[in-house]
């Protein structure tokens, strides 16, 4: 059990109401406001910054440098993968990858995504998951082959691209 998990066992009685609040910072210790209309994504690792490859998983987090063997499957053999970046204008890229279909998908390495979003023309891109979990669908379609044997994997992390009204 995690942290998260430790808290919730020990403040959660059956039954009873439990209050919860939150507070998101930035590295530097400054209140995030959540208002409406603020988006919230958990990503990692950057992969483009000032339209170059800048990744460092282990600095923020994502890899561990004890753990050899997921490090080198995580980040340096190709899977599939999904992919959200900004570009000059600063219009959104998201890119869906595929992966461990040999002879027809084969996935990306970290670098390769960076690679692939700085020719897209990403000023900055983050590597948003992959594996099982990537897919994506447009006007409730999926548009992708995605990487499990059962097909679309439930998943609680999604991103949502709505027109603008």
């Amino acid at each position: 059990m995690g942290a998260a998990g430790t808290w919730l066992a020990a403040h959660a009685v059956p039954g009873q109401r439990l209050d919860v609040s939150e507070r998101v910072t930035t590295t530097a210790g400054r209140t995030i406001p959540l208002k409406a209309g603020l988006s919230i994504a958990s990503a990692a690792p950057r992969l483009v910054t000032n339209g170059r490859t800048d990744i460092d998983a282990v600095g923020e987090g994502v890899i561990d440098p004890a753990d050899l063997s997921f490090n080198y499957a995580w980040a340096e053999i190709r899977q599939p993968r999904t992919i959200v970046g900004i570009d000059g204008s600063g219009r959104l890229i998201i890119v869906t990858v595929d992966g461990r279909q040999p002879g027809v998908s084969e996935g990306l390495t970290l670098t390769e995504e960076a690679a692939l979003m700085e020719s897209l023309g990403a000023r900055t891109a983050m590597n948003l998951d992959g594996g099982g979990s990537t897919a994506i669908a447009v006007n409730g379609s999926l548009v992708n082959h995605t990487s499990d044997a059962t097909g679309e994997r439930p998943d609680g992390d999604f991103v949502v691209v709505l027109p603008k009204a």
